[in-house]
């Protein structure tokens, strides 16, 4: 009885250690804001800020089409649609290594 208790407390402690650290995996990772300095454009940054990331940026062209373009962390890019969602698909040397995600272009401005 005593060898089964301890093995369910053993059990449910690597529970929490695992829960507790993915957590933290799961907040972490690229991020992608309009950047304000020019209008259609998408700023590439992370969470964690020191983090290094490489995207493949997918979206609208301004003109017509797809525009696919490539940015690092602390990088932005322009030529995308005012107001359109961006895709990027990002590469890493932390964890998780390879990370998807979206993000809003700068929208045009009463100039």
């Amino acid at each position: 009885m005593f060898r089964i208790a301890a093995r369910v407390a053993a059990t449910g402690g690597c529970v929490v250690i695992v829960a507790a650290a993915g957590a933290g995996v799961a907040a972490a990772g690229p991020t992608l804001s309009a950047d304000s300095q020019e209008e259609g454009a998408i700023a590439v940054g992370s969470q964690p800020p020191s983090e290094n990331w490489n995207c493949v940026l997918i979206g609208s062209a301004e003109a017509a089409g797809p525009r696919v373009d490539m940015a690092g962390t602390g990088e932005s890019r322009g030529g995308f649609a005012d107001g359109s969602t961006v895709a990027a698909a990002c590469a890493g040397p932390q964890w998780p290594v390879v990370a998807m995600t979206t993000g809003v272009t700068s929208l045009d401005d009463a100039d």
